[in-house]
C-alpha cells in the first residue's frame, strides 16, 4: 500500500519532395511513454455504457445508510478505482470524524475500493433515481460535488459511474472516527470488498495508514 506528458520529438526539418517541412516523428521514448498512460488509465478496456451506476466507497456501502436518502438503490459488485488513493482533508464537527474523499496519483498500485451501485430508475423510467435528498444530506455543491469517474471490477470491466468527493479541504489530513472507521469496515466485510482491502480500513482503524491501498 502507498500513498503526461507527450514530447513530440521536436520541430520541423526539410522534405525530400519539393522543399516542403515535415515533422519529425516523435521519439520511440515518447510513444512509448504516452500507450503506458493511457493503458494504466484503462483506456484499452471496453466501458459498461448501458447502466447508470453509482459508486460508493465510504460508509454509504452500507445500503441501509444510503437507503435513508435514496431509495431502490441494487448493489451490484465491488469495484475499484484505479490511480486514487484516500484523502481526508475535512473534519466534519457534527459527526466529530474526517470524512473521506478521493486523491489523483500518479502510481498504478494505487487503488480505492468500493461498491458499484445500479441507479437505473424504476422500469419505463429515464434518467436516475433521485439523489436530490442525499446531495442535500452531502451539502452538494458546498460540501461535496458530483464527479463523473471510472471504475474497474475484478474481472478489469470498465464501468461509466458517478461518485461524490470533497471540496472542502481544511489544508491537514483528519483521521476518521473510531464510530466511522467500524461502519466502513463492517460495510465493506459485508459487500466483500477484497481482504486487503478490508485490512487497510483495519489498520485505519489502529490509527496508522498512508492514505492508499491496493
Amino acid at each position: 500500500m502507498t500513498q503526461d506528458q507527450w514530447n513530440s520529438g521536436g520541430g520541423y526539418t526539410n522534405g525530400a519532395e519539393g522543399g516542403m517541412a515535415q515533422p519529425n516523428p516523435p521519439a520511440p521514448e515518447a510513444v512509448l511513454e504516452q500507450l503506458s498512460a493511457e493503458v494504466n488509465d484503462a483506456a484499452f478496456f471496453p466501458v459498461d455504457t448501458r447502466g447508470v451506476y453509482y459508486f460508493a466507497y465510504d460508509v454509504y456501502m452500507d445500503q441501509g445508510h444510503i437507503s435513508r436518502y435514496v431509495k431502490g438503490l441494487i448493489p451490484i459488485k465491488p469495484v475499484y478505482m484505479p490511480h486514487h488513493r484516500l484523502s481526508f482533508p475535512h473534519y466534519h464537527p457534527p459527526e466529530e470524524t474526517g470524512l473521506p474523499s478521493l486523491q489523483r496519483t500518479n502510481d498504478p498500485a494505487d487503488r480505492v475500493w468500493g461498491l458499484l451501485y445500479d441507479a437505473k430508475p424504476t422500469l419505463g423510467d429515464e434518467g436516475i433515481r433521485d439523489f436530490k435528498p442525499f446531495e442535500r444530506h452531502l451539502r452538494v455543491p458546498g460540501r461535496y460535488h458530483r464527479s463523473s469517474v471510472h471504475v474497474l471490477d475484478r474481472a478489469e470491466r470498465r464501468y461509466s459511474a458517478f461518485t461524490y468527493v470533497l471540496s472542502l479541504d481544511d489544508g491537514k489530513q483528519s483521521p476518521p472516527s473510531e464510530n466511522y472507521l467500524q461502519r466502513w469496515v463492517e460495510s465493506a466485510r459485508e459487500r466483500r470488498l477484497p481482504d486487503e482491502w478490508v485490512a487497510y480500513l483495519e489498520m485505519l482503524r489502529r490509527g496508522s495508514g498512508s492514505g492508499s491501498g491496493s
